[in-house]
């Protein structure tokens, strides 16, 4: 690692009462955003299973809520998670979850974003919090989706939970009549993206009963399409409508053209909508 972000962390892990190699993540600032193949490894922090309490302790501690945003300490909590789901920690699993499940009202981008990744990087031991809390759903809180997106997680990572995750979230499709159709869309959305085809009379009752929202993954047909059961459209597609106040909605540019870009801008719109309920408290870590 680079000596000068060392003897920096050295400064900050005696500040605020952490040890090398856990004081690193003190001194790393904003991290990469993406996929789990762009976060900064375990390894090269030289992290082991045996950093994992202290790694917990460092992503739950709320002096970092309390920096300037300028601090690089401040993305001390994204770097411990990441590490924690590298190193597949499943003591790390009721903290995660705790975020996950509290962040309705901290409103934390990074959490909703990251936390769904780390416990299906971490597999299994996560499905049964996460199961529990899903079933208790019944409206579109951000927490909800991020537990069915969670529960995708583990099963597009852990093939041989596939199965299981598909059932648990086709389970509670099945009752979308009396849950709110932004959450069944996301359901549908997580089973198209465990590309579960068994799930399709599930999906099909639901879109039947008016029970989803179309924005989300698209119409009936549009489902099926995805999950590659129907080559095209019966139908004429609605035409995707931007909405005039989004300053994010900008329309398909001509790089578009040529291609069905309506379920990419639907997911997109989907997730502009996410990140608007999850805004009710800005916090120094919110992504700008």
């Amino acid at each position: 690692m680079d000596p000068e972000l060392d003897a920096r962390a050295v400064e900050l892990g005696e500040r605020y009462g952490y040890p090398m190699p856990v004081a690193r993540l003190l001194a790393l600032g904003r991290p990469a955003l993406g996929d789990p193949d762009r976060w900064i490894s375990a390894a090269e922090l030289e992290l082991s299973t045996e950093h994992v309490p202290e790694l917990i302790r460092l992503m739950m501690d709320g002096r970092w809520d309390t920096l300037e945003a300028s601090s690089p300490a401040v993305y001390a909590p994204v770097h411990a998670w990441r590490a924690l789901g590298d190193l597949r920690a499943e003591e790390a699993i009721p903290a995660l979850t705790a975020l996950l499940f509290g962040n309705d009202e901290v409103s934390d981008d990074w959490v909703s974003e990251d936390v769904p990744v780390v416990l299906g990087l971490i597999g299994a031991g996560a499905i049964p919090a996460l199961e529990s809390y899903l079933g208790a759903c019944r409206d579109d809180r951000p927490s909800c989706l991020s537990a069915s997106r969670s529960i995708a997680q583990v099963g597009m990572r852990h093939p041989e939970e596939h199965d299981r995750c598909v059932q648990i979230l086709m389970a509670k499709l099945e009752g979308h009549g009396e849950q709110h159709p932004a959450l069944n869309g996301f359901l549908v959305g997580d089973l198209v993206d465990l590309k579960a085809q068994e799930a399709i009379p599930t999906i099909r009752a639901a879109f039947e009963a008016g029970s989803v929202d179309e924005s989300i993954q698209g119409d009936l047909e549009d489902v099926e399409i995805l999950l590659g059961l129907r080559q095209e459209r019966s139908t004429p597609a609605e035409p995707f409508v931007w909405a005039r106040s989004d300053p994010a909605a900008t329309g398909p540019s001509s790089a578009d053209e040529g291609r069905d870009v309506r379920g990419e801008k639907a997911k997109k719109k989907a997730k502009r909508k996410q990140a608007e309920q999850t805004r009710k408290k800005a916090r120094q870590r919110k992504k700008r």
